[in-house]
């Protein structure tokens, strides 16, 4: 009876590893689990195919290979921020594979695993949102003149 019972909670187990993971990776955000030096521990499938990487890529790269020039402070400036409240909220600049430039806007939390301290971002593109931002800002500049 012990037994059968061990083997029901360990299947109920994988099976809410096996949602967690289908979830992880059909979410249209970029997910990532970091430490604080920047090296990439986890990240799903968005992560990687947005920025025009292939899954292997990203395993081997470091989150601020994504920061381009004018996010290098910013970044460092939210990350101390990120140590000090445990959470940061943000825009930045990423930058792709093909070296074109990923506007963001990063939801930044402080966790901590297996002892470990360690940072879950969950980033989402801010292309669209952007470019209706500049369209309506050259519209109101054009109705003042």
């Amino acid at each position: 009876m012990v037994t059968l019972t061990v083997i029901t909670e360990r299947k109920r187990a994988e099976g809410e590893l096996k949602i967690g993971a289908s979830i992880f990776d059909l979410a249209t955000n970029s997910i990532f689990v970091h430490d604080l030096d920047g090296k990439i521990i986890n990240f799903n499938e968005a992560a990687y195919k947005l920025r025009g990487y292939s899954k292997g890529e990203m395993a081997k790269m470091n989150i601020h290979d994504f920061n381009s020039t004018e996010s290098v402070e910013l970044v460092t400036i939210r990350i101390n921020e990120l140590l000090k409240t445990g959470c940061a909220v943000f825009e930045a600049v990423d930058v792709c594979k093909d070296k074109s430039l990923l506007p963001v806007e990063v939801h930044a939390r402080l966790i901590e695993l297996e002892g470990k301290k360690l940072i879950l971002s969950v980033v989402r593109d801010v292309t669209e949102r952007k470019a209706a931002e500049k369209k309506l800002k050259e519209n109101s500049e054009r109705i003042e003149i």
